[in-house]
């Protein structure tokens, strides 16, 4: 059985009108609380939980007048391969942190997941590069793309010895693909992207 060592957690609609939406970063609710929201549409940033579980909790009033929310997450295992379609849509305006599904300090072989961020509207996406830790591109890579898919034209691939730049996107949105040909003694990247949406 897998022993989950971290989850990430990535919410892609929020319209919580009549509505409370608590997460802990635990399984119950004396954990870490990573988000508390009352009544908001705002898309928070990816959150990250350094434990197995997150515990969910939703108040609404007896008529709420929101929709609710929408949200994905992955677990970081041993063997893990990350979100289960590989891909991740980011509809946040900002995160500080996006993750490899990474545990301990080892990416599995035979990774190949998309990040899809789109900030919506006629904001640009720029993108920091925190941490690149594959320590070989025969390893595997990330690589940033222009667009909304991954034949769209490549803005840079970190991988060696890459140092922390920026880049940013001509539009809305930008692709981050992971791909892994073998084990890698490497946690894989952190980056976090901005935008200009309020």
């Amino acid at each position: 059985e897998p022993i989950v060592s971290a989850i990430s957690l990535a919410f892609y609609r929020v319209d919580l009108g009549g509505g409370r939406l608590r997460i802990y970063g635990g399984a119950n609710a004396t954990s870490t609380l990573l988000w508390d929201c009352a009544g908001c549409e705002e898309i928070p940033p990816i959150l990250h939980a350094s434990s197995h579980a997150l515990y969910v909790t939703l108040e609404t009033e007896a008529e709420p007048d929101g929709l609710g929310f929408e949200a994905r997450y992955y677990a970081s295992f041993t063997e893990g391969r990350g979100v289960g379609d590989g891909e991740m849509r980011l509809a946040a305006a900002s995160a500080p942190s996006v993750r490899a599904p990474y545990v301990g300090d080892t990416l599995a072989s035979g990774l190949d997941l998309n990040w899809h961020v789109d900030v919506g509207g006629g904001s640009n996406v720029l993108l920091v590069a925190n941490a690149i830790d594959i320590p070989d591109c025969a390893q595997g890579s990330l690589t940033i793309y222009d667009g909304s898919v991954s034949n769209d034209a490549i803005l840079d691939t970190f991988c060696g010895s890459t140092s922390t730049k920026w880049l940013a996107s001509s539009g809305p949105e930008m692709i981050l693909r992971l791909q892994t040909f073998t084990e890698i003694a490497g946690r894989g990247f952190d980056v976090a992207y901005f935008s200009d949406r309020t």
